[in-house]
């Protein structure tokens, strides 16, 4: 039945300021130009009455985001350093060649992460970064590679 995950949904605060954070972090590009979202379908599909905003799919490899920026009704802000404890969706995880590299390339160009790559014995390496909304994204390389 399930073939594997499509791609991971986020509302944004600003589909540029987001699109270009994905793009220099992970190099995703748009499938297509950013679109208007609205009408019934929409309605029904989101489960909100009235809605409006833009929608864009960002894909590179087997990794896709899709970003929403809503128009109506009027998003809620939140915290951008909620706890990973609160409940719902707490991250995703991409999987890296090279989480050293990549950390301390992110890290350079003011990537907010938890901390450096940690190693987790028969699993890999880990770290956690923030995208600009504060959204959270875990980095993993897998193996069994001593720090």
């Amino acid at each position: 039945m399930i073939r594997g995950m499509h791609h991971v949904g986020i509302s944004v605060v600003s589909l540029e300021r987001s699109m270009e954070f994905y793009a220099r972090v992970f190099g995703l590009t748009p499938l297509a130009p950013p679109e208007t979202f609205q009408g019934r379908a929409y309605e029904r599909l989101l489960g909100l009455p009235a809605v409006r905003g833009r929608v864009v799919l960002l894909a590179g490899n087997a990794f896709r985001v899709e970003l929403f920026e809503f128009e109506c009704p009027q998003p809620q802000g939140r915290d951008p350093g909620t706890p990973v404890s609160n409940h719902g969706l707490s991250h995703f995880c991409v999987e890296v060649d090279s989480i050293d590299r990549l950390y301390n390339l992110l890290v350079a160009s003011g990537v907010r992460a938890h901390c450096e790559p940690l190693f987790f014995q028969g699993e890999g390496s880990a770290t956690y970064i923030r995208d600009p909304d504060g959204n959270v994204i875990e980095i993993f390389e897998p193996g069994s590679r001593a720090p």
